[in-house]
């Protein structure tokens, strides 16, 4: 990946919401759902499958909304 393709997709993550991303890099670097509520606060392993089916939406949108984004994931 070149740096100027990291650099669309880290301005599409940084439209995110802080806690969205947080829960996304963990996910993304194979945390279990209890590790990611434990370490970030959550009540519990549900609320975080339920936040991360949420973030995910809202990033499936961004990209969508953003062409050149949505090239480097085609």
């Amino acid at each position: 990946m070149t740096s100027n393709q990291r650099r669309h997709i880290g301005e599409v993550l940084d439209q995110l919401k802080e806690k969205c991303r947080e829960v996304l890099i963990l996910w993304a670097q194979k945390y279990s759902m209890k590790e990611i509520a434990d370490q970030l606060g959550y009540a519990n392993d549900q609320v975080i499958r339920n936040k991360k089916n949420h973030c995910l939406n809202e990033l499936k949108k961004l990209v969508k909304d953003n062409p050149q984004v949505r090239n480097l994931v085609q």
